[in-house]
């Protein structure tokens, strides 16, 4: 008997014991290609005596899909080779026209429900072009992994309940996580919902919900990355309605959802049929169950998004670790409403919000680019600890409605305001309301802020706006650059409550005219002040400080 052989591959790394030899041995010219794959570039070529060896468990025909087994080959290996290709590698499905299942979305909920407990990878780089799903696709197992081509366009379900979008579920945790990876690589998830019109109707692309936490167990939560998300919604929307691509959901206050990465992604959301009184989300992590200090979002990553379209862009509620990181929120870019806030935080604790960017250029409308506060409805549940740096909001539109901020803060404490710039160019009614605007709830207080080396100009109102309900403490203004309002007659600093804000070597570059009544202690460069005591018009320019309800300049 001839001696036994292997297949060795450096494809895996590995070799593995070949069987029983048949009655003649039979060498593989042809390149053994992997079903998925580009049958021009091979990924192995086989020498072997035709046994199946066991870290491929199915072959198809390349041609018609049908499964083939190993002893269908015998001695013709060398003349069928071409054709076949191998479905199933370890725990990785390859997913192409060829798999069974009457579009993509059966296709990939075919490989899932075929996976063992512990999960795997559905390649799916074999479905190029247009792509559908007649029904939701259900994640249920552990650790899965769904990779698309660039060129893929999927367009889900998008009927009511459970026949729609992608829904990654677990009702308790399997194996070490409940991991769910979506690695577009620049493909587009799409679909077109006609609204019900009932109360709460709802509809996300993709929902993870409820995945619990484990700390002795390392969970690493939900990815997004590279995925451009498209959601266009039409028809009339009864109230309490939300549409969005992802939504990250806690059921219950003990239900966390940690250690969760978006980045790379695009979200364009358009409902031209409806304004601002309902919910539209890029991504919102909320949970169900809302209860004081309590937190369920942890160590979560927005990275380098980008956000076109109507609503809200990147949400978080009840979470602590959460980082905005280099976003991009733009308005739509079909004409459609750019209102509500972009980067949001309710009740998160350490927020840090750096290098994010607004900009509204077409005449549409606008609101916040970064809030941070608390929810109204709970006492003392202020987001605590937050960092806001080098941030950018730009405001180039005549359409713009009267709350339109670069931060906008309602109940949070210690925290630092620094280094961001906003900028206003519009006169006129139509341009952005304040800069910073900092305003407490009857329940939430804000409390050790430190605002500092920002620089804006040109708003309606104020570029620092304090209009506290209950006074706040420790609100700090250092070595700000606070520009000409764009009004006229409207100073720098204002607000009910801003005799509650310390001022220290805040430039201005004001007018006369635009002096104003702020605190004591306010300061700048007058441009067509005359020096004087107190100080007057038609000079030729002065430094102006406001003292004891005067202003004096020299």
């Amino acid at each position: 008997m001839r001696s036994r052989t292997f297949l060795c591959s450096l494809f895996l790394l590995a070799c593995f014991a070949a069987g029983p030899l048949l009655a003649q041995e039979v060498v593989l010219s042809t390149p053994l290609h992997y079903r998925g794959f580009d049958p021009a570039v091979p990924l192995l070529t086989v020498q072997g005596s035709g046994n199946q060896t066991s870290n491929i468990t199915e072959y198809r025909d390349r041609t018609t899909g049908a499964a083939v087994t190993w002893m269908d080959f015998g001695g013709k290996l060398n003349t069928v080779l071409a054709n076949i290709s191998a479905q199933w590698l370890n725990s990785v499905c390859m997913v192409d026209a060829n798999t069974p299942g009457a579009n993509a979305g059966a296709k990939i909920q075919a490989c899932h429900d075929a996976f063992p407990i512990t999960g795997g990878i559905i390649n799916a780089h074999g479905l190029l072009g247009a792509q559908s799903a007649d029904a939701r696709i259900n994640i249920t197992k552990p650790n899965v992994t769904l990779e698309l081509s660039p060129t893929t366009v999927l367009t889900l379900a998008s009927g009511v309940g459970s026949t729609s979008g992608i829904l990654a579920s677990w009702s308790a945790p399997t194996g070490n996580a409940n991991n769910f990876r979506l690695m577009c690589n620049g493909a587009t998830i799409k679909a077109t919902r006609a609204l019900e019109n009932v109360a709460f109707d709802e509809y996300y692309l993709v929902r993870v919900t409820s995945p619990q936490f484990i700390s002795s167990l390392g969970i690493h939560g939900f990815v997004s990355d590279s995925c451009n998300y498209e959601l266009t919604v039409t028809g009339a929307l009864a109230a309490g309605a939300e549409m969005g691509a992802i939504k990250l959901e806690s059921t219950a206050s003990t239900r966390f959802v940690t250690n969760w990465s978006i980045r790379h992604n695009k979200f364009n959301t358009q409902a031209p049929d409806i304004g601002l009184t309902h919910k539209w989300y890029g991504v919102q992590a909320n949970p169900t169950s809302i209860v004081a200090n309590t937190r369920v979002f942890f160590d979560g990553k927005f990275e380098f998004n980008e956000c076109r379209g109507d609503g809200r862009c990147l949400q978080v509620g009840q979470g602590r670790n959460i980082s905005w990181i280099g976003n991009q929120a733009r308005n739509p870019s079909q004409g459609n409403q750019f209102g509500g806030v972009q980067f949001r935080a309710i009740g998160v604790d350490n927020a840090v919000f750096t290098g994010n960017s607004c900009l509204v250029d077409t005449g549409d409308s606008g609101a916040a680019c970064i809030y941070i506060g608390g929810n109204a409805t709970l006492a003392n549940d202020e987001s605590k600890g937050f960092s806001i740096t080098g941030n950018v909001a730009k405001y180039d539109t005549v359409q713009l409605t009267t709350d339109t901020y670069l931060v906008n803060i309602i109940g949070a404490r210690d925290g630092t305001i620094s280094g961001n710039t906003a900028i206003n160019t519009q006169a006129g009614a139509g341009g952005a309301s304040d800069g910073i605007k900092i305003l407490s709830a009857a329940a939430l207080i804000n409390q050790n802020i430190n605002i500092s080396d920002n620089r804006l100009a040109g708003f309606l109102g104020f570029e620092i706006r304090v209009d506290d309900v209950t006074p706040p403490v420790n609100l700090i203004a250092v070595g700000n650059n606070l520009g000409d309002s764009a009004a006229g007659g409207v100073n720098p600093f204002g607000g009910a409550g801003i005799a509650n804000l310390r001022q220290c070597n805040n430039t201005t570059n004001i007018t006369f005219a635009t002096l104003g009544t702020p605190a004591n202690g306010s300061f700048g460069y007058c441009s067509d002040c005359t020096i004087a005591n107190p100080c007057a018009a038609a000079g030729t320019g002065a430094f102006a400080k406001y003292l004891n309800a005067v202003w004096v300049c020299n």
